[in-house]
């Protein structure tokens, strides 16, 4: 059962790191109006993960999207708000924020939580 849990983890560790620097190798600079803060998932001990939020202008367009960068928080979920921000479009429509660096550190967190369980199954 570690061995699944450990591949699970480290899987899901450099699933998310990978895919944010697939968006930002091919995607093209855009400026955020605003990047907020929101909650995608909870639970009763007060454990949650949360994403961004984006709004943007896009070809005159007023446009909303969530980022690929996740965090996760223990017991109260950060508030941040950036304004005039800096950030990537790919062509897809996926965007990802300049400057915010927790899924790296979610991802990586993830990987030696893998390696650990690997280690002792």
């Amino acid at each position: 059962m570690q061995v699944i849990i450990g591949i699970s983890l480290v899987v899901f560790g450099v699933y998310i790191i990978v895919r944010r620097y697939i968006v930002r190798y091919k995607g093209s600079p855009i400026m955020f109006v605003c990047v907020e803060t929101v909650r995608i998932l909870k639970n009763n001990r007060g454990v949650g993960i949360y994403g961004y939020e984006c709004r943007y202008t896009y070809n005159g367009r007023m446009c909303s999207s969530r980022a690929v960068e996740i965090g996760i928080y223990f017991f109260s979920m950060p508030k941040k708000r950036l304004i005039n921000s800096m950030g990537i479009i790919s062509s897809d429509g996926k965007v990802s924020c300049n400057h915010v660096y927790s899924t790296e550190i979610v991802g990586t967190i993830s990987i030696v939580y893998g390696v650990i369980f690997l280690l002792q199954g």
